[in-house]
Protein backbone atom coordinates (compact mmCIF):
# COMPACT_ATOMS: atom_id res chain seq x y z
CA UNK A 1 0.00 0.00 0.00
CA UNK A 2 2.91 2.98 0.89
CA UNK A 3 4.52 1.88 -2.34
CA UNK A 4 1.51 2.51 -4.44
CA UNK A 5 0.80 5.57 -2.44
CA UNK A 6 4.71 7.03 -3.06
CA UNK A 7 4.31 5.84 -7.03
CA UNK A 8 1.23 8.02 -7.04
CA UNK A 9 2.90 11.02 -5.06
CA UNK A 10 5.74 10.66 -8.43
CA UNK A 11 3.13 10.42 -10.88
CA UNK A 12 1.75 13.62 -9.88
CA UNK A 13 4.96 15.20 -9.52
CA UNK A 14 5.52 14.46 -12.89
CA UNK A 15 2.25 15.60 -14.31
CA UNK A 16 3.03 19.18 -12.79
CA UNK A 17 6.43 19.28 -14.31
CA UNK A 18 4.76 18.51 -17.80
CA UNK A 19 2.30 21.11 -17.04
CA UNK A 20 4.51 23.88 -16.09
CA UNK A 21 6.61 22.46 -19.29
CA UNK A 22 3.47 22.73 -21.31
CA UNK A 23 2.75 26.23 -20.29
CA UNK A 24 5.87 27.48 -21.09
CA UNK A 25 6.98 26.05 -24.23
CA UNK A 26 3.48 25.06 -25.63
CA UNK A 27 2.92 21.92 -27.48
CA UNK A 28 5.64 20.67 -29.42
CA UNK A 29 3.51 19.93 -32.33
CA UNK A 30 2.13 22.96 -32.10
CA UNK A 31 5.39 25.21 -32.56
CA UNK A 32 6.48 26.67 -35.61
CA UNK A 33 9.63 24.92 -37.35
CA UNK A 34 11.76 28.32 -36.33
CA UNK A 35 10.76 27.90 -32.72
CA UNK A 36 10.90 24.17 -32.77
CA UNK A 37 14.75 24.76 -34.05
CA UNK A 38 15.63 27.27 -31.37
CA UNK A 39 14.08 24.96 -28.72
CA UNK A 40 16.49 22.56 -29.66
CA UNK A 41 19.50 24.91 -29.66
CA UNK A 42 18.63 26.36 -26.26
CA UNK A 43 18.37 22.70 -25.11
CA UNK A 44 21.70 21.63 -27.03
CA UNK A 45 23.66 24.65 -25.08
CA UNK A 46 21.95 24.17 -21.98
CA UNK A 47 23.63 20.46 -21.91
CA UNK A 48 27.12 22.24 -23.27
CA UNK A 49 26.39 24.76 -19.88
CA UNK A 50 26.49 22.03 -18.17
CA UNK A 51 28.87 20.05 -19.54
CA UNK A 52 31.26 23.03 -19.37
CA UNK A 53 30.36 23.74 -15.53
CA UNK A 54 31.16 20.48 -15.19
CA UNK A 55 34.72 20.72 -16.69
CA UNK A 56 35.34 24.06 -14.70
CA UNK A 57 34.93 22.54 -11.67
CA UNK A 58 37.20 19.08 -12.74
CA UNK A 59 39.81 22.04 -13.66
CA UNK A 60 39.48 24.05 -10.84
CA UNK A 61 40.35 20.69 -8.54
CA UNK A 62 43.03 19.93 -10.67
CA UNK A 63 44.59 23.20 -10.20
CA UNK A 64 44.03 22.95 -6.65
CA UNK A 65 46.00 19.16 -6.52
CA UNK A 66 48.53 20.62 -8.63
CA UNK A 67 49.33 24.08 -6.53
CA UNK A 68 49.47 21.13 -3.63
CA UNK A 69 51.57 18.88 -5.18
CA UNK A 70 53.83 22.36 -6.23
CA UNK A 71 54.13 23.28 -2.45
CA UNK A 72 55.31 19.66 -1.55
CA UNK A 73 57.92 19.86 -3.84
CA UNK A 74 59.13 22.79 -2.97
CA UNK A 75 59.17 22.20 0.75
CA UNK A 76 61.16 18.74 0.10
CA UNK A 77 63.29 20.62 -3.01
CA UNK A 78 64.07 22.81 0.42
CA UNK A 79 64.81 19.57 2.66
CA UNK A 80 67.32 18.10 0.25
CA UNK A 81 68.97 21.49 -0.31
CA UNK A 82 69.58 21.41 3.43
CA UNK A 83 70.63 18.38 3.50
CA UNK A 84 73.05 18.45 0.54
CA UNK A 85 74.98 21.93 2.09
CA UNK A 86 75.53 20.01 5.38
CA UNK A 87 76.85 16.72 3.11
CA UNK A 88 78.97 19.13 1.54
CA UNK A 89 80.35 20.84 4.55
CA UNK A 90 80.64 17.25 6.62
CA UNK A 91 82.73 16.12 3.46
CA UNK A 92 85.03 19.52 3.49
CA UNK A 93 85.62 18.22 7.15
CA UNK A 94 86.31 14.80 6.34
CA UNK A 95 88.77 15.66 3.99
CA UNK A 96 90.39 17.48 5.56
CA UNK A 97 90.90 14.93 8.05
CA UNK A 98 91.87 12.78 5.80
CA UNK A 99 94.62 15.11 4.87
CA UNK A 100 96.00 15.96 8.56
CA UNK A 101 96.06 11.59 9.25
CA UNK A 102 97.76 11.14 6.08
CA UNK A 103 100.32 14.24 6.95
CA UNK A 104 100.42 12.45 10.03
CA UNK A 105 101.34 9.03 9.17
CA UNK A 106 103.49 10.94 6.65
CA UNK A 107 105.39 12.68 9.61
CA UNK A 108 105.25 9.16 11.52
CA UNK A 109 106.82 7.51 8.06
CA UNK A 110 109.62 9.97 7.61
CA UNK A 111 110.20 10.26 11.35
CA UNK A 112 110.91 6.65 11.30
CA UNK A 113 113.40 6.18 8.64
CA UNK A 114 115.00 9.17 10.52
CA UNK A 115 115.62 6.92 13.62
CA UNK A 116 116.18 3.61 11.10
CA UNK A 117 119.34 5.99 9.61
CA UNK A 118 120.83 7.81 12.87
CA UNK A 119 120.59 4.44 14.43
CA UNK A 120 122.52 2.34 11.97
CA UNK A 121 124.99 5.24 10.81
CA UNK A 122 125.18 6.01 14.79
CA UNK A 123 126.15 2.92 15.48
CA UNK A 124 128.23 2.47 12.73
CA UNK A 125 130.00 5.67 13.02
CA UNK A 126 131.92 4.64 16.71
CA UNK A 127 133.14 1.83 14.63
CA UNK A 128 134.77 3.83 12.26
CA UNK A 129 136.26 6.28 14.47
CA UNK A 130 138.02 3.42 16.71
CA UNK A 131 138.35 1.45 13.83
CA UNK A 132 140.11 4.90 11.95
CA UNK A 133 141.96 5.39 15.37
CA UNK A 134 143.47 2.31 15.45
CA UNK A 135 144.46 2.39 12.23
CA UNK A 136 146.32 6.05 13.00
CA UNK A 137 147.70 4.44 15.97
CA UNK A 138 149.39 1.84 13.87
CA UNK A 139 150.48 4.40 11.65
CA UNK A 140 152.00 6.77 13.70
CA UNK A 141 154.57 4.32 15.43
CA UNK A 142 155.77 2.31 12.41
CA UNK A 143 156.51 5.92 10.98
CA UNK A 144 158.51 6.84 13.74
CA UNK A 145 159.67 3.61 14.09
CA UNK A 146 161.03 3.22 10.89
CA UNK A 147 162.66 6.59 10.93
CA UNK A 148 164.49 5.91 14.09
CA UNK A 149 165.36 2.31 12.99
CA UNK A 150 166.94 3.42 9.41
CA UNK A 151 168.74 6.47 10.80
CA UNK A 152 169.36 9.73 8.85
CA UNK A 153 169.54 9.38 5.06
CA UNK A 154 169.88 12.51 3.10
CA UNK A 155 165.94 12.39 2.42
CA UNK A 156 164.71 12.35 5.79
CA UNK A 157 165.89 15.80 7.01
CA UNK A 158 163.41 17.12 4.66
CA UNK A 159 160.52 14.88 6.07
CA UNK A 160 158.79 15.32 8.89
CA UNK A 161 156.81 12.69 10.99
CA UNK A 162 153.93 15.03 10.76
Amino acid sequence: MQAEAEAQQQLAAANKLLAQFRSTFGESLQLPPDVRQLVEQLKSKEEEVKVLRLQDAQHADAETELYDEIGKLSAAWESLQVQVTSKVFDLAGAEERIMKANLDVRLLFLKGILVNHITFFGCRKPRRTTSFSRLCAKRKPSRTNTSISRGPTKNSSNMSPF
